[in-house]
């Protein structure tokens, strides 16, 4: 925290075991790391420096000194105030049922929303059952610099860098088409990183609700299916009667308890590799930016919401989301029709809606 930056300088400066080298000019600097920027000071603490002269966090304090004598000490222990235990650092949301809206529009207070939380350096995670091409798509020029938990975290995207992947086995891909081949309703989708699968079907309803939510899906035979050699990520199963009367049971009898069996929408379920959530891809991230469950916000609606939401102390269940889920959030959001996380967002981090 910024209020403990003062003691690491003195720390540093007034170690007895360090001696004050003046032969070179790298000889002794102090060097703090955040997220977007690094700042080097010449072996001094700045005259002006006090803990307010950050507005984000330091991730890192490093020293450096060409004396091989290091140094050593203590930092004084105190309190954190309420208001530092309460500095925000990660929000996380889901997209449909929550940040979208039933048009799957986004906010337009986004793109300014975004840019405030970023001058504030607060990372903000989408996580999604949707896929990556969908998200990114969905988002364009913002998509830059968002970090993306996709295929309800079997993708995993972080800005500049090559994404992690969590593919299935080929033989539960095998089981599932032959288990769904037995299915009245269900149609299995197949996500793969690059492309999406599903067989062909005369159920008009049934290719619009898929199409709602994957971008230039390949329609094939359904014996075609079990040649695709792409990486399937996950498998996600449309069932316009509810995954919870006949698919969800029988994936459960075909699959047992080896693999990530997941509700998540009125119509959908989805398969993914065991312990893939978007709760555990939440804690990596956590983890990875030394951020911890006190400084984290989350949005959800659905049960695959659910491992996310648990990870967050601030956890908002959205007013229109199942009883299931409301269990689970310490706060509720208005609904997702009525701009809930916008307008949480807004009141939680003292920022005026009128002003986005």
């Amino acid at each position: 925290h910024p209020s403990y930056l003062l003691d690491v300088f003195q720390l540093v400066l007034h170690s007895a075991h360090t001696p004050l080298c003046t032969e070179s000019r790298h000889s002794r600097c102090i060097l703090m790391y955040a997220k977007r920027h690094i700042f080097v000071f010449p072996g001094h603490c700045p005259k002006k420096f006090t803990s307010r002269s950050l507005t984000f966090p330091i991730f890192m304090v490093y020293y450096h000194t060409d004396s091989a004598n290091g140094f050593s000490g203590r930092l004084r222990s105190r309190s954190l105030s309420h208001g530092e235990l309460d500095m925000i650092q990660l929000i996380a949301t889901d997209m449909d049922g929550t940040l979208l809206d039933n048009e799957k529009r986004l906010p337009p207070q986004l793109p300014a929303l975004l840019e405030e939380l970023y001058r504030r350096d607060i990372t903000f995670a989408v996580a999604s059952g949707r896929s990556h091409m969908m998200l990114t798509n969905l988002f364009g020029e913002l998509a830059e610099e968002i970090i993306f938990i996709c295929d309800n975290g079997a993708c995993v995207m972080y800005p500049h860098e090559a994404p992690m992947l969590h593919s299935l086995p080929k033989e539960v891909i095998r089981q599932t088409l032959d288990a769904c081949h037995q299915l009245s309703t269900a149609v299995p989708v197949l996500c793969g990183f690059h492309h999406i699968y599903y067989p062909e079907n005369n159920n008009a309803a049934m290719q619009r609700e898929i199409q709602r939510y994957y971008r230039d899906p390949q329609v094939v035979p359904y014996d075609m299916l079990y040649a695709v050699d792409e990486p399937i990520l996950k498998i996600a199963l449309c069932d316009t009667n509810g995954p919870t009367r006949e698919a969800y049971p029988a994936m459960r009898d075909a699959l047992g308890d080896k693999y990530e069996l997941l509700i998540s929408g009125d119509c959908w379920m989805d398969i993914m590799c065991k312990g893939i959530t978007k709760g555990a891809a939440l804690r990596e991230l956590q983890e990875r930016m030394g951020i911890t469950p006190a400084e984290t916000m989350a949005f959800g609606d659905y049960d695959n919401d659910i491992t996310m939401l648990q990870c967050a102390e601030f956890s908002y269940a959205m007013e229109n989301a199942s009883d299931r889920v409301k269990l689970q959030a310490r706060h509720t959001a208005p609904a997702n029709t009525k701009n809930g996380v916008v307008r949480v967002l807004c009141e939680t981090l003292g920022i005026h809606p009128e002003s986005l």
